[in-house]
C-alpha cells in the first residue's frame, strides 16, 4: 500500500505527461492562449490532480469516482492532442507517442478501478430461484433463506 499519492506509478505517469503536454503547448500561437492551449493544459493537469484527490478519499466508492474522473480527463487530453494534430499545431509522431502513453495510463487506471470495485448486493431482499428435483423455490427474503436448509438432495 502506498503512503502517498506521489508513490503511485499512475500518478507519476500522469504528472510526467502533464509536463510533456505543457512543453508541447509552449510554442502554440498567442491567439490560442484561451483556446486549445488552456483546454489541453487543464485536462492534462486534471488527470494527476484527480488521482491525488482519489488517493486521499476514505471509501473505495469515493476513490473510484475520482479515478473515473481522471480517466475521463485522460481521454479529453487525447482528444485535444488529436485536434491539435489535425489542425497542424503538433507533429504526428509526437502525438502518437503521447496518445500511446495516455493509453497506458488509462489501462493502469482501469486496473486500479477494477481492484476497488466492491460487490455490494442489496440485502433487503434476495431473489432466488432454484430448481432441485421436484422442489421449486421462489422469492425468499434474506431472513427466510437464513432459516431454510435443503437436506433432501
Amino acid at each position: 500500500m502506498y503512503k502517498s499519492f506521489r508513490n503511485m506509478s499512475v500518478w507519476q505517469k500522469a504528472i510526467n505527461l502533464s509536463e510533456k503536454v505543457f512543453r508541447l503547448t509552449v510554442s502554440l500561437p498567442k491567439s490560442e492562449d484561451y483556446g486549445i492551449t488552456s483546454q489541453i493544459r487543464q485536462s492534462a493537469n486534471s488527470v494527476s490532480a484527480n488521482i491525488a484527490e482519489g488517493f486521499g478519499r476514505n471509501t473505495n466508492k469515493d476513490k473510484r469516482n475520482f479515478y473515473i474522473i481522471a480517466r475521463g480527463s485522460a481521454f479529453e487530453t487525447q482528444s485535444h492532442l488529436l485536434y491539435g494534430n489535425k489542425i497542424k499545431y503538433f507533429k504526428s509522431k509526437v502525438i502518437g507517442e503521447l496518445i500511446s502513453e495516455y493509453d497506458s495510463l488509462i489501462f493502469e487506471l482501469n486496473k486500479i478501478m477494477k481492484s476497488l470495485k466492491v460487490w455490494n448486493p442489496s440485502f433487503l431482499t434476495l431473489a432466488l430461484t432454484l430448481t432441485l428435483t421436484s422442489t421449486y423455490i421462489k422469492m425468499f427474503s434474506v431472513h427466510q433463506i437464513n432459516r431454510f436448509f435443503i437436506c433432501d438432495l
